[in-house]
């Protein structure tokens, strides 16, 4: 499957103020990535990474391999919501399921994909 092109991301831009992983994703940097991490040790390696990149740390659930933490936008100081759920896939792998939501608005500009896509990169 090829990458939609850029009418289709326009449209995404501004009409959704959700971006979330997953394998039925459209976009295709929005498919869940596998780290070659066991999943306790990834979650504090998560926490890290969340902190670094000056996000708010909501909350850390070790139980359900959850965490969620809050990040203002650059311009329009607006917050979003974010949502990071952990899958061990082996007992040295974790897949990560990502879901950043706009607290208002209809459109985010493609502003909850660039946070899940820095955290994806800071993870490498």
């Amino acid at each position: 499957k090829e990458p939609p092109g850029m009418w289709t991301r326009l449209t995404i831009y501004l009409s959704q103020n959700v971006a979330e992983t997953s394998d039925n994703a459209v976009l295709p940097e929005l498919k869940p990535r596998t780290y070659p991490r066991a999943a306790k040790p990834f979650m504090d390696e998560l926490m890290d990474h969340i902190i670094a990149l000056g996000w708010n740390l909501q909350s850390v659930d070790p139980d359900r391999l959850t965490l969620t933490a809050s990040v203002q936008t650059k311009w329009l100081k607006f917050t979003d919501d974010i949502t990071i759920k952990l899958e061990p896939v082996s007992a040295k792998e974790t897949r990560l399921h990502i879901r950043s939501a706009s607290r208002i608005g209809t459109a985010d500009f493609g502003a909850n994909l660039r946070h899940i896509l820095r955290l994806s990169w800071n993870l490498g």
